[in-house]
């Protein structure tokens, strides 16, 4: 199970901050984001949860999510930058990927 450190860590590289620009979003040295990310600074991070998914532009909830639900969210994020017809050619090879994946169980 991936640790709240390692989610910090892994959703300010899908935000594209360095631990420099997330600590000045939280009011933070780039030592203490590196011991939150590290997960020896919980003292610290205490009273910041709230701050912290403001800053990442996540929800609370994606703090202590699962990896699943982190590439859900990612795709979704992905997916909503894209065109209408960009959108429905998406729609569509994720449809096959999923039916030829429905073939295989069967076939097994």
């Amino acid at each position: 199970m991936i640790s709240l450190g390692e989610r910090v860590r892994t959703l300010r590289k899908s935000a594209e901050l360095s631990q420099a620009e997330l600590g000045s979003k939280l009011g933070l040295d780039t030592t203490t984001v590196s011991r939150i990310e590290s997960g020896s600074a919980w003292a610290d991070l205490s009273d910041r949860i709230r701050a912290l998914a403001e800053a990442l532009e996540v929800p609370i909830e994606a703090l202590f999510e699962d990896g699943d639900r982190m590439e859900e969210r990612e795709l979704l994020r992905a997916f909503r930058m894209l065109n209408s017809i960009d959108k429905q050619s998406v729609i569509r090879h994720a449809s096959a990927l999923a039916e030829n994946d429905q073939v295989r169980r069967i076939m097994k």
